[in-house]
């Protein structure tokens, strides 16, 4: 019933995105400098996996701002998600850097980047730039700076100090959690925290409400991200069969995980080399 469900759901969005794709392309031809209107048809057909439309359309809002270092990173971010090949994006974060232009604002992507490059003398010098702040990444969680620094440690092989910085983060999404029962954002974001701490039943528990209280028919947005995060802890703490069956399900459907995120993100190191994970990949692969 739930495939079914999930089914007829995958039908609904792409007839909804495309709706949304021809209005953003009309509103872009009537106003081509309107950088909001840019962003969305960008946000719109990437969550489509269109990625050439994606870069072609990010080509575009960077001609209005050719210096902002955020815009010239996002062709090439997409570039690595479309295609998980790193190297044009380390060649425009290594311009920018030495142009000085490394800001806060890029600061996460520089981090991530390295984390996706095992390199952690680029790791911490990105994290010395982000903010102590929470800010919210890509997949849709509250992320402490302590998180941050959780992943670092991992990278550098600390268990003790990535044990110390998860706890740390740990505290502070559990003080959201506590102020707002209702958010499901930071009920997963704990789900993860304590996958990563082996707090296995209370990491599925939570990741699971988390996933109830935002679905996919309430939030197709947010929704696609909870189960994808599902998929995350399920990974994290062993459950390769669960993890696998989320992933069959977001990877057909629009904001589901990219081929660039499966291929070089660590929290599906412990599904590799599963032939189910493999096809999987092999489905979001380049097409040319």
């Amino acid at each position: 019933m739930f495939l079914l469900i999930m089914l007829n759901l995958r039908m609904r969005w792409f007839s909804t995105y495309l709706e949304a794709v021809r209005r953003l392309e009309h509103a872009v031809d009537l106003d081509p400098r309107n950088a909001e209107v840019i962003g969305d048809l960008e946000a719109t057909y990437f969550n489509l996996r269109r990625y050439k439309e994606t870069i072609a359309v990010a080509n575009r809002a960077l001609v209005l701002k050719p210096r902002d270092a955020m815009l010239r990173t996002y062709p090439v971010w997409v570039g690595v998600e479309a295609d998980a090949n790193l190297a044009p994006l380390r060649a425009t974060l290594n311009t920018i850097e030495a142009e000085g232009l490394a800001t806060a604002d890029v600061a996460p992507i520089f981090f991530q980047t390295a984390l996706r490059e095992h390199d952690p003398t680029r790791a911490a010098r990105a994290l010395s730039n982000i903010p102590s702040e929470i800010f919210i990444d890509a997949t849709d969680y509250p992320v402490p700076h302590a998180f941050c620094e959780g992943f670092l440690a991992k990278l550098r092989q600390d268990a003790p100090a990535a044990h110390a910085a998860f706890m740390a983060a740990r505290a502070e999404i559990d003080k959201i959690v506590r102020a707002q029962p209702g958010n499901a954002r930071a009920l997963s974001a704990l789900a993860l925290l304590d996958a990563e701490l082996d707090d296995k039943e209370k990491a599925i528990q939570e990741g699971r409400t988390a996933s109830d209280m935002l679905p996919p028919a309430k939030d197709a947005l947010s929704g696609v991200l909870q189960i994808s995060n599902l998929a995350r802890i399920f990974a994290l703490t062993g459950e390769k069969d669960l993890a696998l069956e989320q992933l069959g399900i977001v990877s057909k459907i629009p904001c589901g995980p990219t081929y660039g995120e499966l291929r070089l993100d660590s929290y599906w190191d412990a599904l590799r080399g599963d032939p189910r994970f493999e096809k999987i990949v092999a489905s979001l692969a380049p097409k040319e």
